[in-house]
């Protein structure tokens, strides 16, 4: 367990055995159907079925059910990281994606993209609902500082200030700052809840196994992680030049959608999922509807955010993370989904 105040390290290794429809109605909530499929396939290239959720307006897509490949190999899982030419050349084992295994998920729904400040305005405003770091009086932005104390606790941060007293969130941008417990709340708002880790895995990266959502193979202009213009240094990518600093508008790079159709599943910021975090859990995970382990003391993240550069393994659609679930911080932000495997037309 990290002391409060205290954020997970990325670790780096050097040897490799080192851990590191017309209308649908759900839960009584309204869905104004986009586009359909009469055909629904496990094949992600098919026109996928959209709905916009009536309650914030954001777009869901549906993702049939069927099996997928989840997680990496040990092999898979070693990324190299800088250049021997140069002296830097670092080993990075990502020791909590394997193995890699094949898991059947029943259909279901998840939003294309990250939950914004503006949607996060509205649910405010609609239930008076206050955020852990409103009541507390604290969050966590980035701050230039050792690894130690990059992320202190700063008084008057929140959603709404997300990098301290003085700064404010921009409405089309993710909304961040916000613990697991309040991703949860605005997620029972809209009906919803959280997406399993299974369910965010599948809908970044289709059924082929692909390691970004656009392919295999990195391209730093498809996201928005830890590039040129990242404050980070150590972890700054000078070879591109995605235009933001911190967060970007969600939605900002199509040319990063996964099979799906999803955005934003790379970089941006981290995704609070569902799961109670746990290493070891893939080598025991259920091989139908996996929903994470029972208990637990920190919560999983997936997708890597603008804080995450060198490597780029960071921003895959298999990178794991957790934290507390009463945290927050300036890079996690969240999108909901729904369990349903019936399509109900009017």
């Amino acid at each position: 367990m990290f002391e409060q105040g205290e954020r997970p390290i990325r670790e780096e290794v050097t040897n490799p055995m080192s851990r590191r429809l017309s209308l649908m109605l759900i839960a009584g909530v309204g869905f104004a159907c986009e586009s359909t499929t009469d055909n629904l396939s496990s094949d992600p290239r098919e026109t996928p079925l959209r709905m916009r959720r009536q309650a914030d307006g954001m777009v869901m897509i549906y993702i049939p059910p069927g099996d997928f490949s989840m997680g990496s190999s040990l092999i898979e899982s070693v990324v190299l990281s800088g250049s021997l030419a140069r002296g830097d050349l670092k080993l990075f084992l990502f020791s909590d994606q394997h193995p890699r295994h094949t898991v059947y998920l029943d259909g279901y729904w998840i939003d294309q993209t990250e939950v914004t400040v503006g949607m996060f305005k509205n649910f405010v405003e609609a239930t008076g609902y206050v955020t852990t770091a409103e009541r507390e009086g604290w969050a966590k932005p980035w701050r230039a500082a050792s690894k130690e104390l990059e992320w202190p606790m700063v008084r008057g941060a929140d959603w709404l200030h997300p990098r301290g007293p003085g700064s404010s969130a921009e409405d089309d941008h993710p909304v961040v700052q916000v613990s697991w417990e309040d991703a949860m709340a605005y997620c029972r708002w809209v009906g919803a809840t959280l997406p399993t880790e299974a369910q965010w895995e599948k809908a970044a990266r289709g059924i082929d196994g692909r390691r970004y959502p656009w392919g295999d193979d990195f391209d730093g202009t498809r996201l928005n992680y830890g590039d040129r213009n990242c404050p980070v240094g150590r972890w700054r990518d000078s070879d591109y030049d995605d235009g933001y600093a911190f967060t970007s508008p969600v939605g900002a790079y199509p040319q990063g959608a996964s099979p799906y159709g999803f955005l934003d599943m790379a970089g941006n910021v981290w995704e609070w999922v569902f799961d109670w975090y746990d290493e070891e859990y893939y080598g025991h995970s259920p091989a139908s509807n996996p929903r994470g382990p029972s208990t637990g003391g920190m919560k999983s993240q997936r997708g890597g955010s603008w804080y995450d550069g060198e490597p780029e393994g960071w921003v895959t659609c298999v990178v794991r993370h957790q934290n507390p679930p009463n945290d927050r911080y300036e890079d996690v932000g969240f999108r909901c989904a729904v369990w349903s495997d019936t399509v109900v037309r009017k």
